[in-house]
């Protein structure tokens, strides 16, 4: 199921993000911090956590996580086919602590 709209979009390079500038970068980063920690809690309904993982691909794309934001769309795809979890939100949990110690080592860079 698609709910953007239109084709889910494609990482990009990490360098493309490098062209917003270092404020901005920042900013976005921790706005998926602060996501990446508020979503995906294992009680919520197939619908709802597909689409947090919807939510998520494409910031994790423009900030250079493409592994978070393949994973975010096997979750998607996951839910829609209403298959079993386990195995993709084991795989979304490390994906997301991965990418959360990232942000937190360029904070400290």
């Amino acid at each position: 199921m698609d709910r953007g709209g239109g084709r889910l979009p494609e990482p990009v390079s990490a360098g493309e993000a490098g062209r917003l500038g270092p404020d901005a970068l920042r900013a976005l980063r921790a706005r998926l911090a602060a996501d990446l920690r508020s979503r995906f809690s294992p009680d919520l309904a197939h619908d709802r956590l597909a689409r947090e993982a919807h939510e998520i691909v494409s910031l994790a794309g423009l900030l250079g996580f493409p592994a978070l934001a393949e994973v975010c769309r096997e979750v998607e795809r996951a839910c829609d086919a209403r298959r079993d979890l386990d195995d993709v939100l084991a795989r979304l949990m490390q994906a997301r602590d991965a990418t959360l110690a990232e942000i937190e080592r360029a904070q400290v860079a």
